[in-house]
């Protein structure tokens, strides 16, 4: 269920997302058990809109890739996409980027990025093994973590990784 943004009815918690993503990790075998363990009626499947269809064909991944592109509305902050990729019904990657919204969005992300989502990470993860300005790099249990505020934008973004595929 949509509304009239795009968005789903029901918000979630961004770094609720990130942390069950994370703990999770590697026993979220599809899609299906993904949204479910989300919450289905907190994301829209937006992977058969034409936007989505055209990029996937400018940027397609392996056959043996499966992504589905979701919409989210979190809690507090505004709207967010994200992008989940299987395979061999394992999951493979989880990137979810957030978009503030109003007076000086750029300057809310970057706070957020520094002040509430880093300290999320280092929880996780512990100390990151490379930073650069406004960009985290993690490493644990076989997941690499990126946390960053997304250049010339108005968002934050996190990437999970399985180490494999990095």
């Amino acid at each position: 269920m949509k509304n009239q943004n795009g968005l789903p009815e029901e918000a979630l918690d961004y770094l609720s997302l990130l942390r069950t993503s994370y703990d999770r990790y590697f026993d979220i075998k599809s899609h299906e058990e993904y949204v479910s363990i989300i919450g289905k009626e907190t994301l829209l499947d937006v992977s058969q809109f034409p936007q989505y269809l055209m990029m996937e064909s400018v940027d397609p991944l392996p056959p043996e890739f499966e992504r589905r592109m979701y919409h989210f509305k979190d809690k507090t902050y505004g709207g967010g996409i994200m992008d989940v990729v299987f395979k061999d019904n394992a999951l493979a990657n989880i990137r979810a980027q957030l978009f503030f919204r109003g007076f000086f969005a750029k300057r809310k992300a970057k706070k957020y990025l520094h002040d509430i989502m880093l300290p999320v990470f280092k929880s996780l993860f512990g100390e990151p093994y490379d930073n650069k300005p406004d960009s985290y790099y993690f490493k644990s249990s076989g997941i690499i973590g990126t946390a960053y505020y997304v250049p010339n934008t108005s968002s934050v973004s996190f990437y999970l990784i399985d180490e494999k595929y990095a």
